[in-house]
């Protein structure tokens, strides 16, 4: 038996066809049974959220965990998380995670790996400082009196405080001892906005001064 080109060519293409489904059949059943997953899975990772207090130092949230989906089995995470906030304000606190098997080598692209970072947020350190009062009899001369103390709070290390006195009277009365306040750093660097800052004014007074006028005889 002799077959013509046409019947061997429609033999050549049965025999592909019937290879292709036998290969197809295969991998759907390992599919069926879970030794092949044929999709993508899809996993969110998620990064912590973390609020301080001012205090000049660098602040850090590195927990993280996997809010949606799961990994495949002998499969696990390497999460790095690299945000961070010193000065008062918000950041996002990233996150990238590299997914590995059992053997260490980089599935990543096996997945859809979704983020969902967390933020990092430093909120202003509360201080009262206070002005002191002071008193005196009227003698044409301005009254002032440059002494202060921090009432209520306090800095963050290696912090000072450089205030402004500048509350001065020299009539009878009285006027507040007011004050402004710069806060800096070891280096000089000013971080008085990471501060809120309280003022209780001290008060300056002046009171008549008694003479007595006699007349002549």
């Amino acid at each position: 038996f002799v077959m013509n080109k046409k019947a061997k060519l429609i033999y050549i293409i049965g025999a592909a066809a019937i290879g292709v489904l036998t290969v197809l059949t295969a991998l759907f059943a390992l599919i069926g049974v879970g030794v092949i997953d044929g999709r993508q899975k899809t996993v969110l990772f998620s990064s912590s959220s973390a609020t301080f207090t001012y205090d000049g130092k660098e602040h850090v949230s590195s927990k993280w965990e996997i809010k949606d989906g799961e990994l495949k089995e002998g499969h696990t995470a390497k999460v790095t998380v690299t945000g961070t906030q010193t000065d008062v304000g918000q950041s996002v606190n990233n996150i990238v995670a590299v997914i590995l098997d059992s053997k260490g080598a980089d599935v990543t692209s096996d997945y859809v790996v979704q983020y969902a970072p967390g933020t990092i947020t430093v909120i202003k350190r509360a201080i009262t400082i206070k002005t002191a009062d002071k008193s005196k009899v009227y003698d044409g001369t301005p009254l002032t009196c440059d002494e202060y103390e921090i009432s209520q709070g306090d800095l963050a290390e290696n912090q000072r405080v450089d205030c402004n006195v500048s509350g001065s009277i020299i009539g009878v009365g009285t006027r507040e001892n007011s004050v402004s306040a710069i806060i800096r750093d070891a280096d000089g660097n000013d971080k008085t906005d990471n501060y809120e800052i309280s003022y209780i004014l001290g008060s300056l007074s002046v009171t008549a001064c008694s003479i007595t006028i006699v007349s002549g005889s």
